[in-house]
């Protein structure tokens, strides 16, 4: 089975890039079919299917299905759940109840699952990626113009770039994206100079020091922003 849902992984996210959201979703019910209760409780990276549907909302800006998920049992998929729920919030326009989420994400980043392996990734780093993003962006919202969300997204983006490799990759998306699109949306020319560079690093095409894999060539997925950027 393990196997096989690793087909359909492929198949959400390859889907996911290319902005086909029936294709990406018709794979991630199925993974929901296949990640039993049996398979979770014999393989712990097995929960790491059980994201894939609210990712898929994430990825096309589907606020209002992100909410009525229902809440996983399990400890990587709950984080990924409060990430979600966060980002609906955020976009629509409730930082409040994004930050909620936040909070109840970092207990499950810094809990006894940390050291856990998703997809050969510590459970904590791959929170923290998706607990930057949402704190950055939130920040962000709250206090415009402030240098401190930019903080947060880059720590996010230092964690993300120490990821071991995996296929696919272990977080969604580039936690580039919403960095860049932040110093965008500050209105300082400088800033979105910045964002250019920040793109083209994620594309492979800037050499930094801090980045010697060139992860994401030709990559145009965008991440949703409706409502805030």
């Amino acid at each position: 089975p393990m196997y096989w849902a690793h087909n359909h992984d492929f198949l959400w996210v390859s889907a996911n890039y290319g902005g086909n959201r029936d294709a990406a979703m018709a794979a991630a019910e199925a993974l929901e079919r296949i990640a039993t209760d049996e398979l979770v409780s014999r393989f712990y990276n097995a929960q790491h299917f059980l994201t894939a549907r609210m990712l898929v909302h994430v990825r096309f800006g589907e606020w209002d299905q992100a909410l009525a998920l229902p809440r996983p049992r399990y400890s990587y998929a709950r984080g990924i759940w409060h990430f979600g729920r966060g980002m609906a919030w955020l976009r629509k326009r409730r930082a409040d109840s994004a930050a909620v989420q936040l909070h109840d994400l970092n207990v499950i980043s810094g809990g006894p699952a940390r050291d856990s392996l998703i997809m050969g990734n510590r459970v904590g780093n791959l929170l923290a990626i998706a607990g930057g993003i949402l704190d950055g962006e939130t920040y962000a919202v709250t206090h415009p113009g402030s240098p401190t969300a930019l903080g947060m997204l880059r720590s996010a983006v230092r964690v993300q770039d120490a990821l071991d490799y995996d296929e696919p990759p272990p977080f969604f998306f580039p936690a580039r994206h919403s960095l860049g699109a932040v110093l965008v949306a500050s209105g300082i020319r400088a800033n979105a100079e910045r964002a250019v560079d920040v793109y083209l690093t994620d594309l492979g095409e800037r050499e930094k020091a801090d980045y010697s894999v060139k992860r994401n060539p030709d990559n145009m997925q965008l991440p949703s922003t409706k409502g805030v950027l």
